[in-house]
């Protein structure tokens, strides 16, 4: 009788490199720890067949599955209103498909568009990949025999890993990672608006203007900022009168050499 593995690889992939864990499902440990850093930024469709190479090594072989967090660099995102006219599924996803041809002027046939939902009569947010490269990874899943268990853009994971007594709260969560900061606006338990902005690793101080800067874009400011950092080390107290509250960092992300300080 064929015996199921019960590990599973998560994996945390952005231009700068990528974390790997292989991990018992069962008993929750982990088994197995490595980064790599890649020694220049990476195209998606590049950085997953690095992830490919390192897979086929034995240490990394004969696991169930794969689940992935991907690097906000290479995900368009749009919070998508809710209409009592647009109330379908169907109908859902082309007003998805509509805000990201309109916000990024790009075809959306080019991607894959998920929504997360947040229930009947609220806002949701669409995440859209690359249709190319999502093809690429599941036939590299298939290519290992694993199984893509699930597949969740960083802002997402963020927002996921916020304190139970956070959720919900008005304000704002930046999810920060080297050279991109993207911004989730929140305002009576529904999103709201969402802002994702480059930055340079080089700039010391360039975190407090840039959020400054996108607050500037928003109907009102937000309460509080909630401010998640991955692979980067900042610190901020506030910002343009804001109150920034640090959420605990992220160990498992992928970091450059070049460390951005926030303030």
């Amino acid at each position: 009788m064929l015996r199921l593995s019960p590990d599973v690889i998560a994996v945390g992939l952005s231009p700068a490199g990528l974390v790997m864990s292989r991990i018992n499902r069962l008993t929750r440990r982990e088994k197995r720890h490595q980064a790599l850093q890649f020694p220049c930024s990476l195209t998606l469709a590049e950085a997953l067949e690095q992830l490919g190479q390192q897979l086929a090594q034995a240490e990394w072989q004969a696991a169930a599955g794969l689940r992935l967090v991907l690097s906000n660099h290479w995900l368009r995102f749009a919070v998508v209103p809710w209409s009592e006219q647009l109330a379908s599924p169907a109908e859902r996803q082309a007003l998805a498909q509509g805000l990201i041809e309109e916000l990024y002027a790009e075809k959306a046939s080019r991607f894959v568009i998920r929504i997360s939902e947040c229930g009947y009569g609220r806002p949701g947010l669409a995440a859209a990949l690359p249709q190319a490269e999502l093809q690429q990874l599941q036939a590299l899943a298939q290519q290992h025999g694993l199984a893509l268990q699930s597949l969740r853009p960083l802002l997402m994971e963020a927002f996921a890993q916020q304190p139970h007594n956070l959720r919900g709260n008005d304000g704002a969560l930046a999810c920060l990672e080297p050279g991109k900061l993207t911004l989730l606006l929140q305002q009576n338990g529904c999103w709201q608006q969402v802002l994702s902005r480059s930055l340079a690793l080089q700039q010391p101080g360039a975190l407090a203007p840039l959020l400054t800067q996108m607050f500037a874009q928003l109907e009102q400011l937000p309460a509080q900022v909630l401010l998640a950092c991955h692979g980067v080390d900042s610190r901020l107290d506030s910002v343009a009168g804001v109150p920034v509250q640090m959420l605990a960092p992220a160990p498992n992300w992928p970091a450059p050499v070049l460390q951005m300080a926030g303030s």
